[in-house]
């Protein structure tokens, strides 16, 4: 299933799987993958939450006060994605579908994540504290394909 994911889209989900881990879950989650993204300072995704005028730092802390205590130590090793993150991942493929992007990368994951979580919160990206559509519009700004001067 990820062979469309690029480099900075794998490892944010190996960093994902590191998170669940160090948080003692035994399968990765929506969350988890929030972790992933934002850990890989240098990627498109932290350059479009940037360009919402979204700090990382800010949303470090919310996912920390979310998980609270971490639970009891599991077993390293590579976790099950759990459903919410399985649609998370799909959503992505599908956006990338959208935009004729033959690649998923972290901006494809954030974009999912942030449609994700609108649907759940009535439009607004609880995580983020804004509506989703200004993410999915810095997303449009950043990875739309050129259009030439005729509009084609």
């Amino acid at each position: 299933m990820l062979e469309r994911f690029n480099s900075i889209a794998v490892r944010s989900i190996q960093y994902a799987n590191q998170a669940a881990h160090r948080l003692g879950y035994t399968s990765i989650g929506a969350n988890h993958l929030w972790a992933g993204i934002l850990r890989y300072r240098t990627s498109p995704a932290n350059a479009t939450l940037a360009s919402c005028g979204v700090r990382r730092s800010a949303i470090v802390r919310r996912l920390r006060l979310q998980h609270g205590v971490p639970r009891p130590p599991v077993p390293p090793g590579r976790r099950p994605v759990d459903p919410d993150a399985k649609s998370v991942i799909q959503l992505a493929i599908a956006i990338a579908d959208e935009y004729d992007h033959t690649f998923i990368g972290s901006e494809h994951i954030l974009l999912a994540l942030s449609r994700h979580c609108a649907d759940a919160v009535s439009g607004h990206i609880e995580l983020l504290d804004l509506p989703y559509s200004v993410v999915e519009n810095a997303f449009a700004r950043r990875f739309a394909p050129p259009t030439t001067q005729y509009g084609g």
